[in-house]
């Protein structure tokens, strides 16, 4: 009986040993860092309060959904005012929050954005794909992609109507659109998932575990028809994120992506309707979130950031599937650009990466330096033990020094977020002149931090 206590005691240790022994490395690696930055007393750390938003996400596992969900901001009055819509879950309205007079309000149903019932919303788009002068809704569910069209008689916009269906058993998570023809037409690239009954973790050469990306080209009139083998973009694999940018600065729109569990790619646009894939400087791993920006308001060169695992887990229970001779990297990823779609990794140089697991990422300026910042969205809901819900990460903020380096400053913003955080977007709500911040979480309220600045 005593062997049976001491291995039960030893079992529940091990976990919650590795996860303080890890949050204690990182911060000791980042010290030196955050000592360099307020060195320079031209840096300036920008300061938040946080508020609950009047929306929680609610996350059913009936065996079929995944804990996913998006946000994103859209322009419903169709002018330059802009507000966040985020998705719901199954049985949940999409909400659409409209800052006015200090507060949020959600506006959803009176725009008649509120989405199916029946099912839970994974990922939002917008844009005229149409060609009528006014930005329409997309919305992704495991159904289908449904379009919401903008009545200018009503002020409001029609009941959502079915694009095309989602293969089965796949779910959408991410929509993407450009004119990736310079035609004047808006095309859509759609990442999927493989749904909560056929998902089993850990997975990077089993087909069966993964679902097929769809690209789908505008028939000139808001209808659809995929093209993805004929534009070579033909992809098996779960994914995150997707975005469409000119990397090289041609005038054509290159694809960028977020793929579970497989290595880095990028698509360059050719120009006739066709992408060839270029890989990036990263080994297998769990990439999440994606962010495409240049780095400050001097440069040319992108960076690609990517979210993943960190150190939260053991590589032997990751790697799955994995052959022996390949490489599982659990590390965050930047990538800094260096001609075309040659990038290389620069994530320990420039010290931006996260030691535990992380999922929506985001490129600003907080602090109105003219360099872009960073911030982190972490914890996994179904971590082993409940660690992340009994002792949560609370995010990273990464400020941006002079010298290109960054350095953790979560505590000191106030930009403190211990939920399961998914997706993060910024905005200057306020009118201040200062980026503030949205963080959409999986089963757990909407966060907005107001930015007061750097006073």
């Amino acid at each position: 009986m005593q062997i049976l206590l001491l291995l039960l005691l030893l079992i529940i240790a091990i976990p919650f040993g590795m996860y303080f022994y890890n949050q204690y490395r990182y911060n000791s690696v980042q010290n030196k860092f955050k000592e360099k930055f307020l060195s320079n007393k031209a840096n300036k750390i920008p300061k938040f309060v946080s508020t609950t938003l009047p929306f929680s996400h609610q996350y059913v596992d009936n065996g079929e959904s995944m804990p996913f969900l998006d946000q994103i901001l859209v322009h419903p009055f169709q002018d330059e005012r802009v507000v966040v819509m985020q998705t719901g879950g199954a049985g949940q309205n999409n909400p659409v929050l409209e800052y006015k007079d200090g507060r949020f309000i959600d506006i959803a149903e009176q725009l008649n954005l509120t989405g199916l019932k029946n099912e839970a919303a994974y990922c939002i788009s917008e844009g005229d794909i149409d060609k009528d002068g006014a930005k329409e809704i997309i919305v992704g569910y495991a159904s289908g992609i449904y379009v919401s069209k903008y009545d200018s008689a009503q002020k409001k916009y029609a009941d959502p109507v079915k694009l095309f269906e989602i293969p089965d058993a796949s779910i959408p998570v991410n929509i993407a659109l450009a004119d990736t023809r310079n035609s004047g037409n808006l095309d859509m690239y759609v990442c999927t998932f493989v749904d909560r009954k056929h998902f089993v973790s850990a997975r990077y050469h089993d087909l069966s575990n993964k679902r097929r990306n769809l690209f789908m080209v505008n028939n000139g009139d808001g209808t659809f028809t995929e093209k993805t083998k004929e534009a070579g973009l033909e992809l098996i694999e779960n994914t995150y994120v997707s975005k469409f940018v000119d990397l090289n600065n041609d005038g054509k729109q290159d694809l960028v992506l977020s793929l579970n569990t497989n290595v880095g790619i990028l698509y360059e646009n050719l120009g006739n309707g066709t992408f060839k894939k270029h890989n990036l400087p990263i080994d297998y791993g769990f990439w999440m979130g994606l962010s495409v920006e240049k780095l400050d308001n001097k440069t040319n060169k992108y960076h690609i950031l990517l979210s993943n695992i960190g150190d939260s887990y053991p590589e032997f229970i990751v790697r799955g599937d994995m052959k022996k001779d390949e490489v599982f990297d659990p590390n965050y990823a930047l990538l800094e650009q260096v001609n075309g779609f040659e990038f290389k990794n620069v994530t320990k140089e420039k010290n931006l990466y996260s030691n535990v697991f992380g999922w929506g990422v985001v490129l600003a300026d907080l602090n109105n330096n003219g360099r872009k910042d960073a911030i982190l969205t972490e914890n996994y809901i179904k971590f082993p033990a409940k660690i992340h819900e009994k002792f949560p990460s609370k995010g990273k903020v990464l400020l941006q020094n002079a010298d290109g380096t960054f350095a953790p400053f979560q505590e000191e913003t106030g930009l403190l977020n211990p939920h399961f955080g998914f997706r993060v977007i910024t905005h200057d709500f306020t009118g201040n002149g200062y980026q503030d911040v949205i963080i959409g979480n999986i089963q757990g309220p909407m966060m907005f931090y107001k930015n007061n600045g750097i006073k």
